[in-house]
């Protein structure tokens, strides 16, 4: 191959095509990953819904509601039904207060307003103290931590 000269027109040819490239590699990628990604996440919600709420025979994912409280906080609420009777339900929201950014939460509670167990599905806290918070309020025997 012969000596080009190096130009600013050739340049730009360059790193148009470098983009181009790369850029339809990222989109492919982004393709093929984006339906397994998909699948965790709802694998991720199935097992936290069995987590906080046990013993339900129903599908919550069906009979998911979404409501928005006055104060504009969006809840997704998993009913939990054993035999077609309510035992509960699994609510899913999110904070804005965390620390490093957003805190997605689940909360099972029980018809009488008992909170069965919690989960934590997603944050961005600091690691430490931060991520304590996935079992700072439960019970010692659940692997959560004793305050002193």
């Amino acid at each position: 191959m012969g000596n080009v000269k190096s130009s600013l027109s050739n340049m730009v040819i360059v790193l148009v095509i470098i983009t181009l490239v790369v850029g339809a590699v990222l989109g492919y990628v982004y393709q093929v990953t984006k339906e397994p990604i998909a699948l965790s996440a709802l694998a991720k919600q199935n097992e936290a819904i069995e987590l906080v709420m046990p013993g339900f025979n129903n599908n919550p994912m069906d009979e998911m509601l979404e409501i928005t409280t006055d104060e504009g906080l969006a809840l997704k609420l998993f009913p939990a039904k054993k035999d077609g009777e309510s035992i509960g339900v699994a609510i899913e929201t999110v904070s804005g207060k965390g620390y490093g950014g957003n805190i997605r939460i689940m909360v099972g509670m029980k018809p009488d307003g008992t909170i069965v167990n919690y989960e934590i599905l997603e944050h961005k806290e600091t690691p430490g103290l931060g991520t304590r918070m996935a079992d700072w309020f439960k019970p010692a025997t659940e692997g959560g931590s004793e305050k002193t």
